[in-house]
């Protein structure tokens, strides 16, 4: 992949943030460094970056987001806040059972878990209590 000045800045962008931004949400990050890009130069940036697998994509109910963490991990989502945690949990166990049961060869495992984040868990408490 050649190198590009824009595609560089989305990576960039990307792996800055904690959190795991939508495509509009990279089209406003990056805006304020190259404020004409437009969201379809974003769009097929994203689409080289993870295929280089240099940041991966996670599907959310039908949204892609991105994580500039690359590295084994699995994702927690918030229902409420719509937050999407990072957490590592041994998935290799998981992958054994996959193979021992089908004779598919899976190449990776990703692991959402979805529910209320604790920050949520607090507020809905506290409705509660009132």
């Amino acid at each position: 992949m050649r190198y590009s000045h824009q595609r560089n800045i989305i990576y960039q962008s990307i792996c800055a943030v904690k959190t795991h931004p939508n495509a509009h949400e990279v089209i406003n990050m990056v805006q304020p460094f190259i404020p004409k890009i437009s969201s379809g130069t974003v769009y097929r940036n994203l689409s080289q970056l993870v295929k280089n697998k240099m940041i991966k994509e996670i599907n959310v109910n039908g949204i892609s987001h991105y994580d500039g963490n690359i590295h084994d991990h699995q994702h927690f989502n918030c229902t409420e806040c719509k937050s999407i945690i990072d957490y590592t949990v041994d998935s290799n166990s998981l992958m054994d059972q996959f193979t021992n049961l089908t004779t598919h060869e899976a190449k990776e495992c990703q692991v959402i878990f979805s529910g209320i984040c604790n920050a949520c868990q607090s507020t809905i408490n506290k409705e509660i209590v009132c």
